[in-house]
């Protein structure tokens, strides 16, 4: 949540709102928008390796988040 759902919408505020103050506003939506990718595929992949069946033993929590991040 804080990757997708914290970080991206920031990325982008920091683009709508601060494109006219300077040069950098580019620099800083990259550098947010990388760290939220980032953060969010780190999250997906310790999901997956944290559960040791694989998608075999899937609970209705897992299950609720594979769907949103499919």
């Amino acid at each position: 949540m804080m990757g997708w759902g914290v970080l991206m919408p920031l990325g982008m505020m920091a683009v709508h709102y601060f494109w006219w103050v300077d040069r950098y506003w580019f620099y800083a939506h990259m550098a947010i928008e990388v760290v939220a990718f980032v953060v969010g595929i780190t999250t997906i992949v310790l999901g997956f390796s944290l559960n040791d069946d694989g998608l075999k033993n899937v609970n209705v929590h897992q299950a609720l988040g594979i769907a949103i991040l499919a």
